[in-house]
């Protein structure tokens, strides 16, 4: 879904799709050692593609840099939503050749405030491609939504998979329950007044519609998502943390519950303590033609840099 925009922009410039012949450009959203990433990267330059990286989900898709594997050196260029995933790959020493392309997975809204906050939809840290999810991460979902279940407000609970594998159950307080998908969905986003979920994309979407959020888990050890795997630390989140992280945590709610948290982040001077934020990780709106601009014109620039 991520590509879809990018995608869309080239062709209607008269760009073809070409997946198994001679290749100009190879667009992927990840680099890792396992799964078939590099092989298929490796292909496709072997087709003569420059390869560009684009964002897999939202914020820091490459905090996996920090901890899991180290960037992969047959990545031509990397594309971003706003300028604070090229700060963070700076940070980390990572100059891979970057450029912003703006935010392409919905249309931005303003920020809507709201004095009382009637209906809050809580999107809990999905689980993994298998359809499982690690121990912490599921006591991190149980204990945010024990939270949300005592407060004043109608609950949603927006999910992927199977509900008690990702550390939740069935409770009759909740207002509805909604299965959902990988489809960059914002219907659940559009009617809420706040939004809580795990960080990820759909976070981000709620915050790029102008919704009230608060994320968790921003910053834990991260996972391939494989059966009894270890998670693995960030090794230099001290570089990185003050700007990376967005400033309304579950973690903040200092008094243990979230209530004062949701009130605080629906009022009208929430927007200026996240505004610097949305424009470093959301960025500004995509557009088409000026992306295959951009492209155009340093696709040839990398060629050349790597010839």
């Amino acid at each position: 879904m991520e590509s879809h925009p990018l995608a869309k922009a080239l062709t209607e410039a008269g760009h073809e799709i070409s997946p198994d012949g001679p290749t100009d450009l190879f667009l992927i959203d990840l680099d890792p050692d396992l799964f078939g990433y590099r092989e298929m990267i490796d292909f496709y330059r072997e087709c003569g593609a420059v390869v560009l990286q684009y964002p897999h989900g939202a914020p820091a898709s490459t905090l996996q840099y920090d901890c899991l594997y180290e960037p992969y050196d047959k990545v031509d260029g990397q594309l971003t939503n706003g300028q604070g995933e090229i700060d963070y790959l700076r940070s980390i020493g990572c100059q891979r050749p970057a450029k912003i392309m703006g935010w392409q997975l919905c249309t931005q809204f303003e920020y809507r405030p709201t004095e009382t906050p009637k209906r809050v939809v809580f999107a809990p840290t999905h689980v993994n491609a298998d359809g499982g999810l690690d121990e912490e991460r599921c006591a991190q979902n149980a204990a945010v939504f024990l939270q949300l279940l005592d407060g004043p407000w109608e609950l949603v609970v927006r999910y992927i998979g199977d509900l008690d594998r990702q550390g939740l159950w069935d409770d009759q307080r909740v207002f509805r329950y909604v299965l959902g998908d990988r489809d960059m969905s914002t219907v659940e986003i559009d009617v809420a007044d706040c939004v809580v979920a795990g960080v990820g994309t759909y976070s981000c979407l709620a915050i790029a519609r102008g919704v009230p959020t608060i994320m968790y888990g921003q910053f834990q050890a991260a996972m391939y998502g494989l059966p009894d795997e270890e998670p693995k630390p960030l090794r230099n989140l001290e570089k990185y943390r003050d700007f990376v992280r967005y400033p309304f945590d579950v973690e903040d709610a200092a008094d243990g519950s979230l209530f004062t948290l949701v009130r605080k982040v629906c009022r009208p001077e929430a927007e200026a303590l996240i505004a610097d934020w949305k424009q470093a990780w959301i960025g500004e709106p995509f557009d088409g033609p000026t992306f295959t601009r951009m492209v155009e014109k340093w696709v040839p620039e990398l060629r050349a840099k790597r010839e």
